[in-house]
């Protein structure tokens, strides 16, 4: 149904089973509704079994279940099922480890380390506590960087340069994401990356030019006024 100009769309996390009130205001006063929420079946989500001819085939669709699982796990910690999501967690990493235990190839473990170093960087995202988020960022920093060093010639090596280069950015070390952005451009100099690092780059000297020249505008003394411009 077409939203007027007037409506707001609102998304709101809630469990299985619980009971939502909703509010209108009115002239007779404020009228109240009471919304279900489902609960729905109490299943769970299992591997099915087949036997694939062939091998991406099946390491893809490993890959899939696993993400599915990480996705699981993002929304529950949104809703505060901690435990659950760590469950869910586990069940991830525990198919990729199955996937590179039956598929032993170097694309597929680049894959796998690279999607559990994307899982932390988002987990370090939603947290709220500041040394939780340090701590998510550091290990998205280091997956990423034992990427670059054990898979150089894969697709994600270059996908990880950017992203630990971010990860650092996000940790507001703005200086060492410089340095990997910088990496990349020489490491991988033809990648499609290099130029959004480029943009990084010159906004963060955008910035600290800025900052520099709001200082110089405050400097009283006129010799050290002109040194900082």
């Amino acid at each position: 149904q077409a939203m007027s100009s007037n409506e707001v769309a609102v998304s709101l996390p809630v469990y299985l089973g619980e009971a939502v009130t909703l509010t209108c205001a009115a002239d007779s006063g404020p009228l109240n509704r009471i919304v279900n929420v489902h609960r729905g079946a109490d299943g769970s989500v299992l591997s099915f079994t087949k036997q694939f001819k062939d091998s991406e085939i099946a390491i893809q669709t490993q890959f899939s279940i696993a993400e599915a699982y990480f996705e699981m796990a993002k929304k529950h910690r949104e809703l505060g099922q901690d435990t659950l999501a760590r469950r869910e967690i586990m069940q991830g990493r525990k198919l990729l480890n199955e996937a590179i235990d039956d598929f032993p190839n170097i694309e597929a473990r680049a894959h796998a380390d690279y999607l559990l170093a994307e899982l932390a960087i988002e987990f370090g995202d939603d947290a709220v506590n500041e040394d939780e988020k340090r701590k998510q960022y550091s290990e998205a920093v280091s997956r990423f960087t034992d990427i670059i060093a054990g898979y150089p010639d894969s697709v994600y090596a270059p996908r990880a340069q950017f992203k630990k280069g971010l990860a650092y950015e996000k940790m507001g070390d703005i200086d060492k994401a410089c340095e990997e952005y910088v990496k990349l451009s020489y490491r991988y100099p033809d990648n499609e990356l290099v130029a959004e690092i480029i943009a990084r780059i010159g906004q963060y000297f955008l910035a600290k030019g800025k900052a520099i020249a709001d200082k110089a505008d405050t400097e009283k003394n006129a010799v050290e006024k002109e040194k900082t411009r």
